[in-house]
C-alpha cells in the first residue's frame, strides 16, 4: 500500500504468511534515525494497524483479520531507486 510521507511516498508491503512488514522508502535516511530506523515509521505503522481490520472487514466480506502488525517483523529498504520516468 502506498503512504504519502513528507511530500513523498513510500511502499508498505505486508507479507502475511512470513508476519513480515516490508517498507520501502526512496528517501534518504535523515541522521537522527540512524540508530533507529524504525522510529520513523512509528506513526504509520500505528495508522495502519488500526484503520487495516476495518478496510479488510470492508474488501473481505467475513474477514476475520485481527493481526496486530506492530508486532510482525520490519524489514526497511532504504534509498530504493526512483524511475521518474
Amino acid at each position: 500500500m502506498p503512504i504519502e510521507f513528507y511530500k513523498f511516498f513510500i511502499l508498505i508491503v505486508l507479507d502475511q504468511d512470513a508476519k513480515i512488514v516490508y517498507i520501502l522508502d526512496p528517501t534518504p535516511l535523515e541522521p537522527i534515525y540512524e540508530n533507529n530506523p524504525n522510529a520513523r515509521y512509528v506513526k504509520k505503522l500505528l495508522w495502519i494497524a488500526k484503520h487495516l481490520p476495518k478496510a479488510m472487514a470492508k474488501a473481505c466480506l467475513g474477514s476475520r483479520w485481527n493481526e496486530d502488525i506492530n508486532l510482525w517483523r520490519q524489514i526497511i529498504l532504504p534509498n530504493v531507486p526512483i524511475n521518474n520516468g
